[in-house]
């Protein structure tokens, strides 16, 4: 008996926690260059797509990413993001825009900043928009465009958040 009200007060405590939590898609664009896929690129979008993630884990929410460059969707970027959205029943909807340039010199890639829109996704309104720069990130080696890319996610995550 003792172990059957300890599996059902486990299942009801995690019930709960889905019922007070939002599902967020996230849809990332690529703002300034073509190509959002090459290899060099691509892991510093994972990156920030993981800080993300974890902020917004860490606060208790559910997230969905999109796929970044919708091969083979007859809809456009954004609406295509809306769509899969509404079929997963989320409550929000996150568009990152990401900069990519080099403050060093050399030809590497890094994600300079990042922008984004926060959509209620019934009403399909705007509630809330904002942008963060690498450079105005604390405590983070700016050498490692990895570790700035994850960082700039979770601030981005943190500030959406703030704004529903």
């Amino acid at each position: 008996m003792k172990r059957f009200l300890a599996v059902a007060g486990v299942f009801a405590f995690f019930s709960l926690q889905l019922v007070f939590s939002d599902t967020v898609v996230v849809y990332m664009e690529n703002e300034n260059t073509d190509n959002l896929w090459d290899n060099e690129k691509i892991t510093l979008v994972r990156a920030l797509e993981n800080g993300i993630t974890d902020s917004f884990f860490e606060a208790g929410h559910i997230l969905i990413n999109t796929n970044i460059d919708g091969r083979g969707s007859p809809f456009p970027g954004i609406e295509r993001a809306f769509l899969l959205a509404k079929a997963n029943g989320a409550s929000y909807l996150l568009k990152v825009g990401l900069f990519f340039g080099s403050t060093n010199g050399d030809i590497s890639a890094e994600v300079l900043y990042a922008e984004y829109e926060l959509f209620e996704v019934v009403t399909e309104k705007m509630v809330g928009k904002g942008e963060i720069y690498a450079e105005s990130l604390e405590g983070v080696k700016k050498s490692d465009s990895e570790e700035v890319s994850f960082s700039l996610g979770k601030a981005l995550g943190r500030n959406a958040m703030k704004q529903w």
